[in-house]
């Protein structure tokens, strides 16, 4: 695939793309002609991560989901609330985000591949809104991100509903957008994606647009990285190098100039230039990011493969969706799509999505993609 060329953009705020035009006069530069951050290749030995046995679901094939031949994708659960993002825990339940109606626990009570039973898991969902984080520690403590606020719940029990829900961080700043992903690193350290207040504008609080390192109870809470307008979602590769998706500006407001969307290696300390008023260019200042993501595509989930499942040239690659635009043409659909590191482009996997939000590998080394616009979980295999 060709270098991916710039063009407007639009960017989720809080997951809907905003209304209004961009100036047509502004002209973006071509990204053909600029230069990437240059992503070296994996020096250290990749050890993928050793996969149970896979079983295939005993149910048809999603028919409108393509993928590569060798692949099948099924629908293992539907009539989801605006999902918005879905992670598993160490002990392999299956958790799905839902942006108003809290965070579901799902289970396969048939066996057959489909999560028909759906667990209220908090216990109060209507205290929390605009669910967008979603991950679970080492000890099964699952950890929630909305509007503001980091909370971790525990079931004790094992009924499938929190016996606590504990608020470890209050008061994020909050705008335009809030803070999405959430992700653990090497270090044990919980990551947090945290979104600008403006569409462009010299941020004045001091934690806006940056990704956030904190301790797992919450103290410590830091930048460390920063200029990264609306990062939707964080992973780690199996190199132990951070990743995000990073939404540009709309160019709905002074100056009007839309931006791409970014995949970016995120490293301690580094400003990556937004910001990037008067000129509008993304790569006129700070550190650049890795590969375009187009315009108007509004990059989410993002996932390092670190499975055995999938065939060997897999590993180590980042699987990630675009969700698309509900005002703007997207430069590209909204799509799962595949970033092998060290290239320059990307590569589109599946098709026949709405609104693709989030993607997550399973234990199994499966894929799970969340489809917000679809209300839909699929689980992608390797059948061939």
């Amino acid at each position: 695939m060709s270098r991916l060329l710039i063009a407007p953009i639009a960017a989720i705020a809080l997951l809907a793309a905003c209304n209004g035009d961009a100036d047509e006069t502004d002209t973006p530069p071509n990204a053909a002609d600029l230069p990437l951050t240059d992503v070296p290749a994996a020096t250290a030995t990749i050890e993928p991560v050793p996969s149970v046995n896979v079983t295939v679901p005993s149910i048809p094939p999603a028919s409108e989901i393509q993928v590569p031949e060798g692949f099948t994708a099924y629908l293992i659960a539907d009539d989801l609330s605006l999902p918005t993002a879905v992670t598993v825990g160490p002990d392999g339940t299956l958790y799905a985000a839902l942006r108003h109606d809290g965070v579901m626990q799902l289970s396969d009570i048939a066996g057959d591949g489909f999560f028909e039973q759906r667990t209220q898991f908090l216990p109060d969902p209507s205290a929390y809104n605009e669910n967008t984080g979603l991950v679970v520690s080492g000890a099964n403590e699952v950890y929630i991100g909305d509007r503001g606020r980091i909370s971790v719940a525990t079931d004790e029990d094992g009924d499938g509903v929190a016996d606590s829900v504990t608020p470890i961080i209050t008061g994020l700043t909050v705008g335009l957008h809030q803070n999405d992903g959430l992700e653990f690193g090497p270090d044990g350290r919980l990551y947090i994606a945290g979104g600008s207040t403006c569409d462009d504008c010299e941020e004045t609080a001091p934690l806006a647009a940056s990704i956030l390192r904190v301790n797992p109870d919450g103290s410590g809470l830091e930048s460390y990285a920063s200029g990264i307008r609306n990062t939707y979602d964080l992973a780690f590769d199996t190199q132990g190098r951070l990743w995000g998706t990073d939404n540009g500006s709309d160019g709905q407001t002074a100056p009007f100039c839309a931006t791409i969307d970014e995949l970016n290696l995120i490293e301690q300390g580094t400003d990556y230039g937004w910001p990037y008023a008067p000129e509008c260019d993304p790569y006129s200042n700070g550190t650049r990011p890795v590969v375009s993501l187009g315009l108007h595509t509004a990059a989410t989930g993002i996932d390092d493969y670190s499975g055995s499942h999938f065939p060997t040239e897999y590993q180590g690659d980042l699987f990630f969706t675009l969700w698309g635009s509900y005002v703007f043409a997207p430069e590209f659909d909204p799509e799962l799509y595949r970033y092998t590191p060290g290239d320059d482009a990307i590569q589109a996997f599946s098709t026949g999505f709405v609104s693709p939000i989030d993607v997550h590998m399973d234990l199994d080394g499966t894929l799970l993609v969340a489809d917000y616009g679809l209300g839909a979980l699929y689980r992608i295999l390797n059948t061939g």
